[in-house]
């Protein structure tokens, strides 16, 4: 052991390493330049070729410099190969420092270029590394992005065809308690006791309820009109039950159907029906543009409406005269359209629409 004198610092380590290397690196650059010198002296023609225009402590100035650079670059290379002398305060370790920087020295001009390019080369795989790290981080980023936008997709068509089938499952539960609740109300109206007004009236609620969600169906609305007509007595309830339903097909786009030109007849019929001793022209206008409509729906109604006797008197009336003149090229078309032989009764084609 050479230092016993405590724990060295690490800069009394560095600058002593960079010391026992560079020192002998100069030396090893200096006898280099002599040998080369040398060498050269011995050539006939010429007297001091290495030095070019350089005077000879220029020469040997830059070859010691040289083989400094050379000693350090030993020194590096032995840090990458991880050789450097441990425990580093022993003579051999200062040794191999010396002997490494002095041969690093005398090879300087050869190893300079050698372990410049193979730094340079180190740099470089290490630089397209890093790139095609950098590649691969943006392509995984792009795929984890797309594989993120396909699992949204994928959860939002998921969702959508949870809630359509939801939806689905509702519409089937509410066809089903339609159809369950319509039979009962027809047997209701068809047993005809109408004594307990609580149980109309019930019946009269589940049927509003279901009129909400299936607003254009022609038997529910129906249904519920005779429901307020003979059942509660409230022959207005039973008026605007119709005009909502009129109301609810033309919203839909399907007012141009026979269940409008039905509900427009039936409303036509409770215009003129309106239990006054005395009938209201206003009534019997409303009356006349309800089977108006009617009959742009349905030409074939204008057989029906010329022989029903609840419809006599507005036949009678001026509106009602104009409203069958004008009615009657559109049914005439239409006779010509049928297989039937146009004198058959038009009652045996169609019944009546009133319902």
């Amino acid at each position: 052991m050479i230092y016993t004198s405590g724990a060295p610092s690490i800069s009394d380590e560095f600058w002593l390493a960079i010391a026992l290397t560079a020192i002998p690196g100069v030396l090893g650059g200096v006898t280099y330049g002599v040998s080369v010198f040398l060498k050269e002296l011995k050539a006939p023609d010429q007297d001091w070729p290495p030095s070019g225009n350089l005077s000879k402590r220029a020469f040997f100035s830059a070859q010691a410099l040289s083989g400094m650079g050379g000693s350090l670059a030993a020194l590096l290379v032995t840090l990458w190969a991880n050789r450097f002398p441990e425990p580093f305060y022993e003579i051999k370790a200062w040794l191999s420092l010396v002997c490494t920087g002095y041969v690093a020295g005398y090879v300087a001009n050869r190893l300079l270029p050698a372990i410049a390019e193979s730094l340079y080369n180190r740099i470089k795989q290490l630089s397209d590394k890093a790139e095609d790290a950098g590649v691969k981080a943006d392509a995984a980023v792009g795929k984890a992005d797309a594989n993120s936008a396909k699992l949204e997709e994928t959860q939002k068509a998921v969702t959508e065809a949870s809630e359509r089938v939801t939806a689905a499952e509702q519409r089937t539960k509410q066809a089903i308690r339609l159809s369950t609740e319509m039979v009962r109300a027809s047997d209701y109206l068809a047993a005809g006791d109408f004594g307990q007004k609580s149980k109309t009236m019930a019946q009269i609620d589940t049927l509003s309820e279901l009129a909400t969600a299936f607003p254009t169906n022609r038997t529910l609305a129906f249904l519920l009109v005779r429901f307020y007509d003979e059942a509660a007595g409230d022959r207005p309830k039973a008026i605007s039950t119709l005009e909502e339903f009129i109301d609810a097909k033309k919203q839909h786009g399907e007012d141009g159907d026979a269940d409008t030109a039905d509900a427009l007849w039936n409303l036509a019929s409770y215009y003129v029906d309106g239990g006054q001793e005395a009938p209201d022209p206003a009534m019997q206008t409303k009356a006349v543009e309800a089977l108006r409509r009617s009959l742009q729906i349905v030409p074939s109604y204008y057989s029906d409406l010329t022989q029903d006797e609840g419809f006599a008197a507005l036949r009678e009336l001026p509106e009602g005269k104009e409203m069958l003149l004008a009615a009657r090229p559109a049914y005439e078309k239409w006779l010509q359209s049928q297989p039937q032989k146009p004198q058959e009764s038009p009652k045996d084609e169609k019944e009546s629409p009133a319902s």
